[in-house]
């Protein structure tokens, strides 16, 4: 629950956006620790699971820039450079 004396409420697309990337990384780990890696990890290498959460990011004309988790607007001239 969130408290309004600890700051402001996170962005909502942020906050979906980590969700989507969060599930893949937690299923992923799974699948390593099952000691069958190389195998149940074909779906996923053959899959689009990645390129969904990518899709998500351009739709919503975001990006994460920096290992410190800084989040960057996407000009629309450089979004409409990358449709072409």
């Amino acid at each position: 629950m969130k408290h309004a004396d600890r700051g402001s409420f996170p962005d909502h697309a942020e906050t979906f956006l980590i969700g989507d990337v969060n599930e893949l990384v937690v299923r992923l780990l799974a699948v390593s620790l099952t000691g069958q890696a190389d195998e149940l990890l074909g779906r996923y290498r053959e899959g689009s699971e990645l390129w969904d959460i990518k899709q998500r990011f351009d739709a919503y004309r975001v990006r994460i820039v920096d290992d410190r988790g800084t989040w960057q607007a996407i000009p629309a001239e450089e979004g409409a450079a990358a449709e072409i």
